[in-house]
Protein backbone atom coordinates (compact mmCIF):
# COMPACT_ATOMS: atom_id res chain seq x y z
CA UNK A 1 0.00 0.00 0.00
CA UNK A 2 1.12 3.55 -0.55
CA UNK A 3 1.17 6.05 -3.40
CA UNK A 4 -0.22 3.48 -5.85
CA UNK A 5 -3.22 2.95 -3.54
CA UNK A 6 -6.12 5.32 -4.13
CA UNK A 7 -8.63 5.99 -1.38
CA UNK A 8 -11.99 7.57 -2.17
CA UNK A 9 -13.19 10.10 0.38
CA UNK A 10 -16.79 11.28 0.44
CA UNK A 11 -17.32 14.55 2.26
CA UNK A 12 -14.53 17.05 2.73
CA UNK A 13 -15.77 18.82 5.82
CA UNK A 14 -14.89 19.09 9.50
CA UNK A 15 -14.03 15.40 9.74
CA UNK A 16 -13.24 14.45 6.14
CA UNK A 17 -10.58 17.09 5.53
CA UNK A 18 -8.31 16.06 8.45
CA UNK A 19 -8.82 12.37 7.68
CA UNK A 20 -7.91 12.93 4.03
CA UNK A 21 -4.90 15.04 4.98
CA UNK A 22 -3.59 12.26 7.22
CA UNK A 23 -4.04 9.69 4.46
CA UNK A 24 -2.25 11.92 1.95
CA UNK A 25 0.58 12.53 4.41
CA UNK A 26 0.89 8.76 4.83
CA UNK A 27 1.48 8.45 1.08
CA UNK A 28 -1.94 7.46 -0.21
CA UNK A 29 -3.56 9.13 -3.21
CA UNK A 30 -6.81 10.64 -1.95
CA UNK A 31 -9.66 10.98 -4.44
CA UNK A 32 -12.09 13.50 -2.98
CA UNK A 33 -15.78 14.07 -3.58
CA UNK A 34 -17.95 16.67 -1.89
CA UNK A 35 -21.40 17.98 -2.78
CA UNK A 36 -19.68 21.36 -2.99
CA UNK A 37 -17.13 21.06 -5.82
CA UNK A 38 -15.22 24.09 -4.54
CA UNK A 39 -14.53 22.20 -1.29
CA UNK A 40 -13.01 19.23 -3.14
CA UNK A 41 -10.94 21.57 -5.28
CA UNK A 42 -9.65 23.45 -2.24
CA UNK A 43 -8.67 20.16 -0.61
CA UNK A 44 -6.81 18.96 -3.70
CA UNK A 45 -5.01 22.28 -4.03
CA UNK A 46 -3.95 22.46 -0.39
CA UNK A 47 -3.39 18.81 0.49
CA UNK A 48 -2.94 17.14 -2.88
CA UNK A 49 -4.80 14.28 -4.46
CA UNK A 50 -7.52 14.17 -7.05
CA UNK A 51 -11.15 15.22 -7.27
CA UNK A 52 -14.19 13.72 -8.92
CA UNK A 53 -17.49 15.38 -9.72
CA UNK A 54 -19.81 12.49 -8.84
CA UNK A 55 -20.02 9.52 -6.51
CA UNK A 56 -20.14 7.21 -9.53
CA UNK A 57 -16.64 8.34 -10.49
CA UNK A 58 -15.27 7.03 -7.19
CA UNK A 59 -16.44 3.53 -8.18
Amino acid sequence: MGAETKIGLVGIGMMGWPMGACLAKAGFTVVAYDARPEQSAAFAKEVGGETVSSLAELG
